[in-house]
C-alpha cells in the first residue's frame, strides 16, 4: 500500500487515540508473559473469595515459584522445527550466470544477520518465542546506510506501536509510537511510519502534522519489511492469538493449584510437636505472683516453657481420671500426606492436560507400552509442528525477499528468487524408542524400505544436533552391504564370500576420509578394496 503524504497524514490523525485492538492486544501480551515468561507473575494469583483473607493470598504471592519450566517442557517439541531434515533452500534458481554474483550476495546477507545469526537462527532464537508471547507485535527489517548496517531482523514490540494496517500476517503499513522531543522553545512529537514506498518521518505540533523531507526516504525493501508475529487470528478477524491460546484457563488453574500446594506444605509441610506442659513451681500453675500480679517466671502461663513455642503444640498434663495420649508425654504431629499427595496429582492430571489440548497427543516413553502405539501417539504432535514450520519458512521467505529487493534495486519488487522450504523429518521419539521399533521389525521380517525409513529415524534421533555425525552415519548406511542383515544370515542367503565383504566393511570404513565422494564412489573404492582382501585370505587358504 502506497499512502502519500496526505495518507500518512490522514494514518496518522486516525492513530492519535490509540486503536482498541492494540490496547486488547498490549493486555493480552502482559497475560502471557506472565503466563509463559514469568513475569510479574503474581498478578494471576487472585484472592479467592471467602476462603482466604489478606495474609494468605500474600503469601502465596510471595512464595509460589513462576510456570517458566512447565512452558519449557511444552514447548521442547517445537525444537524439531529447526532441526529436522528434509528442507531445501534455493537463491535465484534459474542460474542465470548474471544471478551468481547476486546470488552469492543474498547467500552472504542471510547467513549473518545478526550477532553471528544466520536468518532461520535469529527467528528461531527472537521471532519464535515472541509468537507465544506477543502474537500481535511485529519482525521488522532496519538498515542504516549512513552507519554501513545492512538489513538486519528486530522484534518491535506491541508496545511500541501505535497502528498498523494489515493483509494477513503482511503488513500494508505501519506507525509507531511517537518520540516527544523538548527544546528550548516547546517540545513536539515526532513520528515514524512506513508504507510500501517510503519511510516516513512526520512532526507534530499541536494539531499540525508535517512531513519532514529531510527525514523521509524510500523504502528500499519495495513493500513494509514486516509481519506481524502471529498468523493465527480470533473469529473477530482482529484480534492476533497465541498458540497457548486454548490452555490459557488451564494454565492459570495450574498456577492457582500450585500456590495453594505451595501453602499447604508451609502450613502442614513440618512435622508439629507437641507435649505436655510443666506447672510452674513458683506460681503453682495459677500465673500469679504473691502480689496478684503476673508471674514473672511463666510470664503468666501457668507452665513453663520454651525460648521459642511458636512451633509447639502444648497440652495441659491430664489428671489420674482424664485420658491420656498413649502414655507419651511429648511426640510429633505428622501432616496428611493424603492431601498433599492429591495437590501433585492434581497438577500432574493438569499438566497432561495442557499438553494434551495443545499438541493434541502425549508421547509416553513408559516402557510398558510398545513402540508401535507411541508412533501412533505422536502423529497429531507431527501436525501440529508441520503448522509451526509453514510459518516459520513463510517468514523467512518473506524476509529473504525483502533483502533480495534491498541487494538488487533494479529488481521487480514483487520478483521471487528465493524457494525456502523447512524439512519435515522431525524426530520426537528417542533413539533408544526407535531402535526397539527397528528391532522389532527386523523380527518379523519387514521390507528393507519398512527398515531403511525407521534406521532413518534413528539416525535422526541419534544425531539430531550433530549434522556432521548424521551425515557421516547415513553415508555408512547407504555404502554398507546387507544393512539390515547380520553374518549369519547373509552366509546362508548368499555364500561366505559375501558374508566376509560384510566382515571386512568395518574395517575399511575406519580408514575412510568422507569428502565430496558420493555414495556410489565409496561403494566402488569399498568393492575394489575388498576385492584385494578377498585373494589375500583365498592364497592363504
Amino acid at each position: 500500500m502506497v499512502l502519500g503524504n496526505d495518507g500518512v497524514i490522514k494514518f496518522l490523525k486516525e492513530s492519535e487515540k490509540t486503536p482498541a485492538f492494540i490496547h486488547a492486544a498490549r493486555d493480552y501480551n502482559i497475560e502471557l508473559e506472565a503466563l509463559i515468561k514469568g513475569k510479574n507473575y503474581t498478578e494471576l494469583l487472585q484472592q479467592i473469595d471467602n476462603y482466604e483473607g489478606d495474609g494468605k493470598v500474600a503469601s502465596r504471592k510471595k512464595y509460589t515459584f513462576s510456570m517458566k519450566d512447565l512452558f519449557e517442557r511444552l514447548f521442547t517439541n517445537i525444537e524439531n522445527v529447526w532441526t529436522a531434515t528434509g528442507g531445501v533452500k534455493l537463491y535465484y534458481p534459474d542460474s542465470k550466470s548474471s544471478n551468481e554474483e547476486k546470488k552469492k550476495e543474498l547467500i552472504r546477507l542471510t547467513s549473518n544477520v545478526r550477532g553471528g545469526k544466520t536468518l532461520e537462527q535469529w527467528n528461531e532464537a527472537f521471532w519464535m518465542p515472541t509468537y507465544h508471547t506477543d502474537p500481535a507485535g511485529v519482525t521488522f527489517l532496519e538498515y542504516d546506510t549512513e552507519k554501513e548496517i545492512e538489513p538486519f531482523p528486530v522484534y518491535k514490540p506491541i508496545t511500541s506501536i501505535r497502528n498498523y494496517i494489515w493483509n494477513g500476517v503482511n503488513l500494508e503499513a505501519i506507525a509507531f509510537e511517537p518520540k516527544t522531543v523538548k527544546t528550548e522553545t516547546g517540545e513536539f512529537k515526532e513520528w515514524r511510519v512506513v508504507d510500501d514506498e517510503k519511510d516516513y518521518l512526520v512532526i507534530q505540533k499541536g494539531e499540525t502534522f508535517t512531513i519532514s523531507e529531510e527525514g523521509t526516504f524510500e523504502n528500499p525493501f519495495g513493500k513494509v519489511p514486516g509481519q506481524i508475529n502471529s498468523d493465527i487470528i480470533d473469529s473477530d478477524n482482529v484480534t492476533r492469538l497465541s498458540p497457548i491460546h486454548p490452555v490459557i484457563e488451564l494454565c492459570k488453574e495450574y498456577l492457582r493449584d500450585k500456590s495453594i500446594k505451595t501453602i499447604f506444605k508451609f502450613m502442614q509441610g513440618f512435622p508439629l510437636f507437641w507435649r505436655y506442659v510443666t506447672q510452674c513451681d513458683d506460681c503453682t500453675g495459677t500465673g500469679k505472683d504473691g502480689t496478684g500480679g503476673k508471674c514473672g517466671t511463666c510470664d503468666g502461663k501457668g507452665y513453663v516453657g520454651r525460648r521459642d513455642v511458636t512451633d509447639t503444640v502444648n497440652i495441659k498434663t491430664p489428671t489420674v481420671d482424664e485420658p491420656s495420649l498413649g502414655g507419651e508425654i511429648a511426640g510429633f504431629i505428622n501432616p496428611p500426606l493424603e492431601v498433599w499427595d492429591q495437590y501433585t496429582s492434581e497438577l500432574e492430571i493438569l499438566e497432561k492436560a495442557i499438553r494434551m489440548t495443545l499438541w493434541g497427543a502425549i508421547i509416553e516413553e513408559d516402557r510398558s507400552n510398545t513402540a508401535t502405539g507411541r508412533v501412533i501417539d505422536a502423529q497429531p504432535i507431527l501436525q501440529k509442528l508441520n503448522k509451526y514450520s509453514a510459518s516459520a519458512e513463510y517468514r523467512e521467505r518473506f524476509q529473504t525477499e525483502c533483502i533480495a529487493n534491498y541487494n538488487d534495486p533494479a529488481k521487480p519488487k514483487d520478483e521471487r528468487v528465493s524457494s525456502i522450504s523447512y524439512g519435515r523429518n522431525y524426530s520426537l521419539l528417542s533413539a533408544s524408542t526407535i531402535l526397539e521399533l527397528y528391532q522389532n521389525a527386523k523380527e518379523k521380517g519387514d521390507n528393507n524400505t519398512t527398515l531403511d525409513d525407521i534406521f532413518n529415524q534413528y539416525l535422526l534421533a541419534r544425531y539430531k544436533n550433530d549434522p556432521i555425525s548424521l551425515r557421516l552415519a547415513k553415508i555408512k548406511a547407504d555404502v554398507e552391504p546387507y544393512l539390515h542383515y547380520d553374518l549369519d544370515q547373509v552366509e546362508k542367503a548368499f555364500d561366505k564370500t559375501e558374508a566376509q565383504k560384510k566382515m571386512l566393511f568395518d574395517e575399511w570404513w575406519k580408514g575412510v576420509v568422507v569428502n565430496i565422494q558420493t555414495s556410489e564412489q565409496l561403494r566402488e573404492e569399498f568393492n575394489t578394496w575388498v576385492q584385494g582382501k578377498l585373494q589375500i585370505n583365498t592364497i592363504e587358504e
